[in-house]
């Protein structure tokens, strides 16, 4: 610097790491990386309500890195959550981020099957389910209408998640554990759509999205969407 301007700058680049990033997801590898994930949510991505594991089969490859680089980062996955924090440590023994984009490829070739349908059988209906219909009626402006998901807006798919699992999300939303990070500006949008809606309809509304029934077919979101950061 001289008289105050730049004159000059020397610029060092991380070659290899730079060169990762551009290598395209290995479903392959990913496979490998998924055993430690299946100890948890199931050989098949089916989740396992004992581990309070949600059910991944079905979900889009850019989803599922998204929320693997959120825990990686410590924007999902508070103290204060449980669970989730449970998550960071698994994120985080992954191989960087090629490790979690490689997972993140393979656990979108799950297929949704008929042995897959993600059954909710330790929940009870919670009130009226034409009234949760109803109110779901916001959620879909995202998650679209039978909560099939919307890429565009990077809304997962629901339906058919577990009513535990709901709830305890929309709670963690609420509490600020999960969407108040700015980094997550689709947990952010989500955060915001809660605030139209009381608390006491929570139950309610994660009970419909049980009743959900996801689509029967292989999932095809497993492209190389996933290494763009």
């Amino acid at each position: 610097v001289e008289n105050n301007q730049i004159v000059r700058f020397e610029e060092f680049i991380d070659s290899g790491t730079v060169a990762e990033a551009f290598m395209p997801a290995d479903p392959a590898r990913g496979r490998a990386y998924f055993a430690t994930c299946a100890g948890c949510h199931g050989p098949a991505g089916q989740g396992n309500p004992g581990l309070h594991a949600p059910a991944l089969a079905g979900l889009p490859q850019s989803y599922l890195l998204r929320q693997l680089r959120h825990f990686r980062a410590g924007v999902r996955g508070k103290a204060e959550d449980f669970y989730g924090f449970m998550m960071v440590g698994r994120a985080n023994a992954l191989p960087g981020d090629r490790g979690a984009r490689d997972v993140a490829s393979y656990i979108a070739t799950l297929p949704v099957a008929g042995s897959l349908v993600r059954a909710d059988p330790v929940a009870k209906p919670t009130g009226s389910l034409a009234s949760a219909k109803k109110t779901f009626e916001t959620c879909a402006v995202c998650h679209g209408s039978n909560g099939q998901g919307n890429s565009d807006v990077g809304a997962p798919p629901i339906a058919g998640q577990p009513s535990w699992y709901v709830t305890a999300q929309l709670a963690n939303f609420r509490k600020g554990l999960r969407g108040a990070d700015e980094k997550d500006t689709e947990g952010n949008a989500m955060r915001s759509a809660l605030e139209g809606i009381p608390p006491t309809d929570d139950p309610g509304i994660a009970s419909y999205i049980a009743s959900l029934r996801p689509a029967i077919t292989p999932s095809s979101s497993s492209g190389t969407a996933g290494n763009t950061k």
